[in-house]
């Protein structure tokens, strides 16, 4: 009686264990396996077109990728299909598809017509504050114009095949790209900034929150900022000790990443990866998209005293600390489609996906892309209907006018500053990709010294500082 029990048992046991993996494979495909992408259609088009895309596993998707170019509104419609808008900054190249399982790139290439085309730039190297010649098609509508990871802030379309570009302050060795309102290009040679500072090494290659960290390379001297991942590290905690060494503290709000050094003749990024340990980290997040008020469930490791949550720009006000690997989170009303950081004691994370705020503003295009202030901006999109606050750069707007659900009108105020325009609704916000030059604003291209006590005499060097009404150092505003 025993061995016939026994046999049964086994029996139920296998049986069980079949019926689990049809579940899996039948009921639930896709669940725990990475997307694969088999094709898409149409194969070009201009920005704003729907593309569909074919494959396989695509349930749990969280990103899509056009070239360099994030979508901010795509829909899986099945396990095989997903339906995207090619994004604003959308480039040409392989469309990319992430879930919480992997990634994967389609092995043809989407092309982006009317997009920007960088065909050369003259010359390849220089000094920042170099005037740079970038030579190419579709130049008209051009935005923003990045020398590496450096956005530039003096930029002329002197027609639709060429552009002159002021080597920025914070400009690296890298790539050009050239974004407009049809799409952005990288160019396929490299800008060399020289006197920029180099990074050859740093020792220890990890630590936690408070670690003594020496960086050692060459062209500190007139370092100005120093990052750990995503955290920067306050004057207080680095010290300048010599043209090829820095060292400093490792931030709270340090993560995992790359080591960035920027002074007035450049910046650099690592070549290798700090790593915080003790930091939280995040696996997995769901769901990948919803309105504000929809709670996530964020999973990972390390949230115990978790601080802080973001949803794009957008602070959490309600969260709370199942587990230590499990973080649930209520979409804020200033969320934005964006990654969830995760903030603790110990260092801070990023998400490597993208969380969407549907029913949140979404700026396609602005025009003009300068000029002084009073100037007014047209801002096409979607989603404009109830905006309550405009931002241009750092200046928030007094005069705008919500001419449509897709089209909003702003006067550009006299706080505004050379950077992104910002749009708020109560169904979360938006901060558009290219960046609005604020002619005849001041600019900074260097201060000295780099660190100080109270009372430190600081000199900084720029342009357009006559009229100057305020001075703030951190979050201080100067008296003398």
């Amino acid at each position: 009686m025993a061995h016939f029990y026994k046999k049964t048992y086994k029996q139920l046991k296998y049986s069980f264990l079949l019926q689990l993996v049809l579940f899996l494979c039948v009921v639930m495909p896709g669940y725990g396996q990475i997307p694969s992408i088999s094709s898409f259609t149409p194969s070009s088009g201009p920005v704003e077109t729907i593309m569909t895309i074919t494959g396989s596993n695509f349930t749990n998707t969280h990103t899509v990728l056009v070239g360099s170019g994030a979508a901010t509104d795509f829909t899986v419609v099945s396990d095989t299909e997903i339906k995207v808008v090619v994004p604003a900054f959308a480039s040409t190249g392989k469309i990319q598809v992430q879930s919480n399982q992997g990634s994967v790139f389609s092995s043809d290439t989407y092309t982006v017509t009317g997009a920007p085309v960088i065909t050369s730039f003259t010359p390849s190297s220089g000094a920042v504050g170099t005037v740079l010649k970038i030579t190419g098609s579709n130049f008209t509508g051009a935005n923003a114009v990045h020398v590496g990871s450096g956005a530039a802030t003096d930029f002329t379309v002197v027609s639709d095949t060429e552009i002159k570009v002021v080597v920025p302050a914070f400009a690296s060795t890298g790539k050009i790209q050239v974004q407009s309102n049809q799409g952005s290009v990288f160019s396929s040679d490299t800008y060399t900034v020289t006197g920029a500072p180099v990074i050859t090494s740093f020792t220890p290659s990890s630590g936690a929150v408070g670690t003594v960290l020496k960086i050692t390379g060459s062209n500190f001297t007139g370092t100005t900022q120093v990052y750990v991942g995503n955290g920067i590290v306050e004057a207080k905690d680095f010290i300048f000790l010599s043209n090829t060494e820095i060292q400093l503290l490792v931030p709270t709000q340090a993560s995992s990443g790359v080591l960035r050094v920027q002074s007035n003749k450049g910046s650099v990024s690592s070549s290798g990866t700090y790593t915080v340990t003790g930091a939280p980290t995040i696996t997995s997040f769901t769901p990948a998209s919803g309105p504000v008020g929809t709670v996530v469930t964020v999973t990972g490791s390390n949230f115990t005293g978790a601080t802080q949550v973001y949803v794009g720009n957008g602070m959490a006000t309600a969260f709370t600390v199942v587990s230590d690997t499990e973080l649930k989170v209520t979409v804020p009303a200033l969320a934005s489609t964006g990654r969830i950081v995760v903030r603790t004691s110990n260092g801070q994370v990023t998400s490597s996906g993208t969380y969407s705020v549907t029913g949140a503003p979404v700026i396609t295009s602005f025009t003009p892309a300068s000029g002084p202030v009073g100037t007014v901006v047209t801002v096409t999109g979607r989603h404009f209907t109830g905006a309550t606050q405009v931002y241009v750069g750092n200046g928030m707007a007094t005069a705008f006018t919500v001419v449509s659900d897709t089209e909003l009108k702003v006067t550009v105020p006299a706080l505004a500053s050379t950077g992104a325009i910002r749009v708020i609704t109560n169904k979360g916000q938006v901060i558009g990709s290219g960046r609005y030059t604020v002619t005849g604003a001041p600019t900074i291209t260097s201060f000295t010294p780099a660190s100080g006590p109270v009372g430190t005499v600081v000199t900084v060097t720029g342009s357009n500082f006559t009229g100057a009404t305020q001075v703030y150092v951190g979050n201080g505003m100067a008296t003398a």
